[in-house]
């Protein structure tokens, strides 16, 4: 009987530290300047449609083209030829990608 008691506890501790993390990851927000001291100019985020021919007649019905999110920082424009890092968010299977744009707000997140 203890042993179940254990791992109902263990349970319980994990389930609550991941909302928690999860409530703190949605609360993030771009650091906020100080007063009378410009603000960085912000990047741009672009949607796109990402050809997926491998979804051709699947069960779902899903198209088989699928947007997608891209963020720019501000200096993108400025400097073709630089190489930037790439950061790819996956969304679950119920997910899409209007969740990170609209509700936890990519964007903010990412400046």
């Amino acid at each position: 009987m203890p042993r179940l008691k254990l791992s109902r506890l263990i349970v319980a501790i994990v389930l609550a530290l991941s909302f928690a993390s999860a409530s703190f990851a949605q609360q993030a927000n771009a650091p906020a300047a100080a007063p009378g001291v410009p603000t960085a100019a912000a990047g741009r985020l672009v949607e796109i449609k990402v050809p997926a021919p491998s979804l051709k007649g699947n069960l779902l019905g899903d198209p088989t083209e699928q947007s997608a999110a891209v963020y720019l920082p501000p200096s993108y424009d400025a400097s073709p030829a630089r190489r930037f890092p790439t950061l790819y968010v996956l969304h679950g299977f119920t997910g899409s990608n209007r969740a990170w744009t609209q509700g936890m707000s990519l964007q903010t997140l990412m400046e």
